[in-house]
């Protein structure tokens, strides 16, 4: 199946995921699904492009927590859709 995924992009460091999601074709042809897998492709971008421009210990901290929705400092608080 095909997949997704968006990773930050720091030099000489290990990428950082901020999206890793199997998608199916005919998914989109429904609107829905489609508007609301830009919204997180968009979200993951914005993540990943914020995760470039942090220092490495402001990055650790994120990992360690192991949760990428949690508010970049440049971003404040995540907003979340679930996908129908």
């Amino acid at each position: 199946m095909p997949k997704i995924t968006v990773i930050a992009d720091r030099s000489g460091e290990p990428g950082q995921m901020t999206l890793s999601e199997r998608i199916v074709s005919a998914h989109m042809d429904d609107d829905h699904y489609a508007a609301q897998l830009l919204e997180r492709l968009a979200w993951a971008a914005a993540d990943a492009e914020a995760l470039e421009a942090q220092r490495p210990a402001a990055v650790e901290a994120l990992r360690s927590s192991g949760d990428l929705a949690a508010p970049l400092p440049a971003e404040g608080t995540r907003r979340r859709v679930l996908a129908a």
